[in-house]
């Protein structure tokens, strides 16, 4: 596709590359329209949408990526941090992995989980089951709760973890299944205002 594109210009080929840059773009835009008003696979048309914003990127003095693309360069990031450092350095146009983690660091990671009733009761569990049995699934789900405090055993509940002093709307919880029978326990997680 590039290719075609760049024996586009006038007889004496006196087009600038933005001129040419802004050409493909204006038809990958096109074609992306035709896909979604032919009904086509939503993955054909997020595709192109990603194509289109890599030749821009290309061509850009200060990138601005879309939320799809930091979404992608997460995913990217998270399987393999080598993985994502050589296609951000040899063919994609990605965030810097500095950015990346500063846009993480908003997350944390520690669930409380190894002190608690869940963790022993996780632990109590694993004793009983099969070998087989062991083979999980972790499932991430947010559930919508309705605001509330309670006093229950000595401590209270139901604050947002992200809005100190407000109550939490819903709750991260994880459930953890067993592929090869019907064990299956749901754990809170993170309780949040939205």
């Amino acid at each position: 596709m590039l290719s075609h594109f760049s024996s586009c210009g006038d007889a004496d080929g006196a087009v600038s590359v933005q001129s040419r840059v802004n050409t493909i773009v204006r038809h990958l835009q096109d074609l992306i329209e035709v896909t979604v008003a032919d009904q086509f696979n939503d993955d054909v048309v997020s595709r192109l949408k990603f194509l289109c914003e890599q030749v821009l990127l290309l061509f850009m003095s200060a990138s601005r990526y879309s939320a799809d693309t930091l979404l992608i360069a997460f995913r990217l990031f998270v399987i393999s941090a080598s993985v994502y450092n050589r296609l951000r350095s040899s063919v994609l146009s990605l965030p810097h992995v500095s950015y990346l983690k500063r846009l993480s660091s908003v997350f944390t990671l520690s669930s409380g989980l190894h002190d608690n009733e869940h963790a022993h009761y996780l632990r109590e569990k694993v004793q009983v089951l099969q070998p087989h049995e062991r083979h999980v699934m972790l499932l991430f789900d947010e559930i919508y709760v309705n605001p509330q405090t309670t006093f229950k055993g000595g401590s209270i509940s139901g604050s947002a973890v992200n809005s100190p002093g407000e109550e939490a709307t819903t709750v991260q919880t994880f459930m953890i299944c067993s592929l090869l029978s019907a064990n299956k326990k749901l754990l809170p997680w993170y309780q949040l205002k939205v």
